[in-house]
Parts: structure tokens; sequence; C-alpha cells
């Protein structure tokens, strides 16, 4: 069984040696790797490092002339791949050494199924995963296999350097290249719209590396616009509990943060619709007092 490996890059050159150096370090060692880089402005530093790596492991690198996003770079790298399985990791990532062990005995039992395995990781800064102080994120696995409830209303986590996917899975799936933000989410929403598996490793086989403690969804390219374009896109999937959710615990700190807040009361009542607003209304108003003591802490 040989696993390929998508590593995505962008202006990564000053940390991507711990990522290649967890590669190297794993139990399982049927594998390649695939480093798809966005346009780096160090593409040349990063060139030189994977040279370094390839006299040891099977690795090359796809560059991009112009910048993209990470959806479209991991699109490549599934369609430049040979593997039975995808194992996806984020260039700051570092995965346990028994990481592809485990994940290849999970696949050996849904050899004729499409299937998503993901699993536990530590979350937290370098600093704090040394000092061994990291979240464990996520605490709990789907309770069913609705993996949009999970995601939306079970606080679920499905990060990238988790994810692993078979062949079967890559033939339908994509990460939606349009969205600048949700990419995960979006590409699990349609994995489970394909009645694709979700099969969750209670077990920490990586760290989540953060490098920027002020990283959120709205510095990411999330703002208000773009939730709601996203609600109406997978409206089909969500629920009206789904959509509570995310609006509390989402859109509506983007938009007290973009000063839009009452601009999106009347495009929620839209949405939702006035059964479901009755239904919730002890839940908006616990929201609207959280709202309120935001701005009076601006203020």
């Amino acid at each position: 069984m040989l696993i390929s490996i998508i590593i995505t890059t962008r202006n990564s050159s000053s940390y991507i040696k711990k990522t290649l150096d967890a590669i190297l370090s794993q139990t399982f060692q049927s594998y390649e790797v695939l480093v798809i880089d966005d346009a780096s402005d160090d593409i040349s530093e990063l060139t030189k490092i994977i040279e370094n790596y390839s006299a040891i492991i099977t690795i090359r690198v796809i560059k991009q002339s112009t910048k993209t996003n990470a959806s479209v770079t991991r699109n490549i790298g599934i369609k430049n791949s040979i593997g039975e399985i995808i194992c996806f990791l984020d260039a700051d990532d570092i995965w346990r050494e028994n990481k592809l062990e485990v994940v290849a005995k999970v696949f050996d039992d849904f050899k004729n199924e499409s299937t998503i395995v993901f699993h536990q990781s530590l979350r937290g800064t370098l600093n704090d995963i040394n000092a061994g102080i990291g979240k464990i994120v996520p605490e709990t696995g789907p309770a069913t296999n609705n993996i949009v409830d999970y995601l939306m209303n079970e606080h679920g986590v499905i990060q990238t350097s988790t994810i692993s996917i078979n062949r079967k899975s890559a033939e339908i799936l994509v990460f939606d290249e349009s969205l600048p933000r949700h990419q995960d989410i979006q590409f699990c929403f349609d994995a489970y719209k394909n009645k694709v598996n979700f099969i969750f490793v209670e077990q920490i086989l990586s760290n989540w590396i953060i490098l920027d403690r002020a990283s959120n969804a709205h510095t990411k390219g999330a703002n208000v616009d773009f939730c709601l374009g996203w609600i109406n896109k997978n409206r089909s999937v969500l629920t009206d509990k789904n959509i509570v959710n995310y609006l509390s615990n989402v859109l509506f700190l983007i938009a007290i943060k973009e000063k839009a807040f009452f601009r999106t009361i009347p495009i929620s009542v839209a949405l939702l619709g006035c059964n479901s607003l009755i239904a919730w209304w002890k839940f908006f108003i616990l929201v609207f007092s959280r709202v309120l003591k935001v701005f009076k802490r601006k203020s």
C-alpha cells in the first residue's frame, strides 16, 4: 500500500523542515511526498530544502507561477498523486511517528468504500506543544455519521492535517476552489452529500501548530457577505439548528467587527423564517445579550 502525502506551501521554508523530519520518522515507510507550492517568495530556499530530502525519500515539488489558494494546490496534489491513500498535511504541522501506520490499518477495513479518516491533534504554539500544554482537538468524535451536525452542533473539528482519504473518495471529491475560507468544512460537507464514510480515530496523531495567535475567521478572509453566501450554498444540508449555531459562533462575531451586526438581523430572519425564530427565541436573547456585552467592552 502506497500513501501519498500532499503538502501545500506558501512562504514556508522557515519551518517546513520540522514537518519533513516528522515524515522521515514515520513507522510506515511506503509513501510519496508531493509539495505543491503556491507561488512562494522563498521558492529558491524551499527548492534547496526539498533537494536535500530527495536523496532520502520520494519527494517532488510542483510549483505554481501565480498565487491561487490552498484548495487549488490540494486539488493539484490529488490529481498528481498515485497512492491508494491520500493524506493532507499543512507545511507548519507535525505528525506523530505512528500517524501513517495507524491510518493505513484503519483503511484496511474500508478498501471498497469511499472513506475519510480523521483523528485528534494537539493544538498550540510550538512552545505550547513542547511544554505539553496544547489543547486536544477534537475532544470527541461524531455521535453519528452526520458530519454536518458534528461540525455545526457538537463543536466538532476536522483539521486539514488530520484528514486522509482513499482513492475511491478522491474520485468523487475535490476542494472547493472558490472559497477563501471554510475549505476543510466544505470538503467534509461535500463528502457527506456524497455519502462518504467518516471514521474517527480517538488518538493524537499530529501537532497542530499555531503560528499566529491573532489568526481567526475574519483575518483569514471571512466576512459577513461570505458567511451568508456560504450558508445559502449549503442550505440543503443545514438544519435550522445548524444555522443558529453558525450565526452565534461565527457570523455575529464577524458582524460586530465589521460594525454590521444590525444589518445581519433581517437577513437572519429571512434565512430561518418566523417559525424557527419563535422556536429559538430564548437562544437568540442569549446571543443578543452576549453581543451587547461585546459592544459595551468596545465602547
